[in-house]
């Protein structure tokens, strides 16, 4: 499969996710051995599924921890009641 790559960093973040696939994919396939490779490889899909909507939340967390301590340092700084 051939994917377009415009960075150095695209092209890094695109070889660790590769080697996070085939490690997986190494790792499970001893693990669950008699699963067809296929079977294996949408356990992997639905994994970083997963870690993609958990770090989605947590981001979504700090980011509303962000603008709570902003607010707050905007009243205090600014001696305005951000909640008018």
């Amino acid at each position: 499969m051939e994917i377009t790559v415009n960075t150095k960093e695209e092209k890094a973040m695109y070889l660790a996710a590769q080697n996070d696939i085939n490690h997986l994919f190494s790792a499970w396939s001893q693990r669950f051995t008699g699963k067809p490779s296929k079977e294996i490889l949408a356990m992997i899909a639905i994994r970083l599924a997963y870690v993609n909507v958990e770090h989605n939340i947590s981001e979504q967390r700090r980011n509303a921890v962000i603008d709570e301590i902003e607010r707050s340092l905007d009243s205090v700084l600014l001696n305005t009641d951000s909640n008018k």
